[in-house]
């Protein structure tokens, strides 16, 4: 019997400012890499095989923040250190340079230290390094020589020179990726696309085709938010034949507005219409379907609505295993942990033998 113990992490992302910050220009990063930490070496604990994440969970929103998707390569290697470490599969998303290679940028990872507590932070580096880019017309070079470490030996160093526009991040995709628990090795990876329309403006879209990859023998799948309301998306993996799909999601209680407020709708329209699309594409793709959206208060617009949907069973119960890691923001608000026990093969078996679904997409695209 197959079976799969995922954790759904709804934690509320940090957001940075629009404004490059004086001082440690990565704090939001780097306080939504620790709450991230703490809720792997739980979930950890409990034996979770894979552990997922909202999208956006790391940098929080990135519009009119572009100086937040510098570091992104080395956010890759903060959590296949996490996954390595602690044994656990990790899905999110992270949002990354399209086309980017910066000559003069540090090549030390600004959270190195948070992986061995004997390091010393980087951050000072870095900031002097994002301030000149972004906040004056200086150089964007570094003051003084810095030391190359670990991966990154080989990289070269920063260069000096007025190089801007070339430094600069211009074009953004958005990234969910799968690290496997115990290599580290990011076994599955899908660039957003289909964009939320205000998402448009900074984001450019994926244009390679989903593909289908493997966690424990299991085929799997990646969506992203918006992705949900597009049944071809969904679609497109059911006919690769995936058993799982996972849907690092930012769906916002007040996406809608203000257009929505003309027609009155429920407090909880958004949350249910996520969770409505969820089940859906669980149905007609037979597949176990696991979204994990941003939580936070909703005086905020945080919708929250996380959750593992199946056929015949909707939306699974799973197991609290925290009530929520305190937010320093002060704000009351406590992210919810949950397990879920998935078995799949009797489930799917059964669903897909009763339903046909998938039979008569591959007859109507003339597969056998």
């Amino acid at each position: 019997m197959t079976s799969l113990l995922i954790c759904i992490a709804e934690i509320s992302p940090r957001s940075g400012s629009e404004q490059v910050p004086q001082e440690d220009v990565f704090a939001v990063l780097e306080s939504n890499l620790k709450t991230t930490t703490e809720v792997v070496k739980r979930v950890a604990a409990e034996g979770a095989d894979l552990v997922v994440f909202p999208e956006y969970w790391l940098q929080g929103l990135v519009q009119d923040r572009e100086y937040l998707v510098h570091p992104a390569r080395y956010l890759v290697k903060y959590l296949q250190h996490l996954a390595k470490t602690h044994n656990v599969s990790i899905c999110g998303t992270i949002v990354e340079p399209k086309s980017h290679q910066p000559k003069q940028e540090p090549s030390v990872s600004p959270f190195k230290h948070l992986e061995d507590e004997n390091l010393e932070s980087n951050g000072d580096v870095w900031t002097s390094y994002i301030r000149r880019l972004y906040s004056s017309d200086e150089p964007a070079t570094l003051s003084a020589p810095h030391a190359r470490e670990g991966d990154d030996k080989d990289m070269p160093a920063v260069k000096s020179g007025r190089e801007h526009d070339d430094e600069r991040v211009e074009q953004m995709i958005n990234v969910a990726y799968v690290f496997e628990a115990g290599t580290g090795k990011a076994v599955g990876r899908y660039v957003k696309r289909n964009l939320w329309i205000s998402e448009r403006d900074y984001l450019t879209s994926g244009e390679d085709e989903h593909e289908v990859f493997e966690l424990k023998g299991i085929k799997m799948g990646l969506l992203i938010c918006w992705d949900l309301a597009h049944s071809t998306a969904a679609g497109a993996l059911a006919q690769q034949g995936v058993d799982v799909i996972l849907a690092p999601t930012y769906w916002l209680a007040i996406d809608s507005e203000p257009a929505s407020t003309e027609f009155d709708p429920s407090p909880d329209y958004e949350v249910d219409l996520v969770r409505s699309l969820c089940y859906t594409r669980a149905f007609e793709t037979e597949t176990v379907l696991a979204m994990c959206n941003a939580g936070g208060p909703r005086s905020k617009g945080f919708a929250g609505g996380s959750g593992v949907w199946a056929p015949f069973k909707g939306n699974l119960r799973g197991r609290q295993i925290a009530s929520g890691i305190q937010d320093e923001r002060g704000d009351g608000y406590e992210p919810a942990v949950e397990l879920f026990d998935v078995e799949l093969d009797r489930l799917l078996k059964v669903a897909r033998e009763t339903y046909q679904i998938r039979q008569d997409w591959n007859r109507q695209a003339g597969r056998s």
